[in-house]
């Protein structure tokens, strides 16, 4: 709930929730790998929030915008796309990737927000209603996640795409990069100050977007 969470409040908002947490990023190649030595010197179409992650595997990132369909005359430009588990074939992209690699890694967060004035502006049974459907939406959301994960995977595995194991390590040298990167970004608070929760519980991840 709002008062859970204090990292946004230094932003003059107040966050009542999130949604989609559970919902990992996976990463996809049109082709299929024997391991992760496969991916070095591949071209990677994504978003610029992997790309110390994906150097680290020896992987190069032009830069494309997200959320448009695969062109055919596109594929020769990259072999390995890095995105949320889903909506893959509503981008047509099925045609073109073979593999997943699991495990997933990062989490799709999307925060519900509200400015701090207006929260304050709310009276108390405005805010109540805000809350009680907050904690209603999270209580059901595990369960939603679970079968959407599930249907997902069910489609993917329909369109022909193998999941290839990269063990544990894979999810926490991404983890690790991550953090990395967030103490840069705030060198005196570090990963504290960027989430409500240890490293190894990434809830405010950053999230799929155009490139500048």
């Amino acid at each position: 709930m709002h008062d859970q969470r204090p990292a946004p409040r230094a932003t003059g908002r107040e966050t009542s929730g999130d949604i989609w947490r559970g919902i990992p990023f996976h990463a996809y190649v049109t082709k299929e790998i024997t391991s992760l030595d496969d991916l070095k010197g591949l071209r990677l179409r994504s978003s610029s929030i992997y790309n110390d992650f994906f150097e680290s595997l020896g992987i190069s990132r032009p830069i494309f915008r997200q959320r448009k369909p695969i062109q055919h005359s596109s594929v020769a430009w990259f072999r390995v796309w890095a995105g949320p588990h889903g909506g893959i074939g509503d981008l047509g992209w099925d045609e073109f990737i073979k593999t997943r690699i699991e495990p997933g890694y990062y989490n799709v967060a999307i925060n519900i927000m509200m400015n701090d004035n207006s929260w304050a502006n709310l009276t108390d049974e405005e805010r109540k209603v805000i809350e009680d459907s907050v904690a209603w939406l999270e209580a059901e959301l595990p369960a939603f996640v679970e079968d959407k994960n599930a249907e997902n995977t069910a489609a993917q595995d329909a369109a022909g795409i193998v999941a290839f194991d990269a063990g544990p390590d894979f999810a926490r040298q991404a983890e690790d990069i991550y953090w990395e990167e967030m103490m840069k970004i705030d060198a005196e608070g570090g990963p504290q100050s960027c989430a409500p929760s240890s490293k190894n519980n990434i809830t405010n991840t950053p999230q799929q977007g155009d490139e500048k």
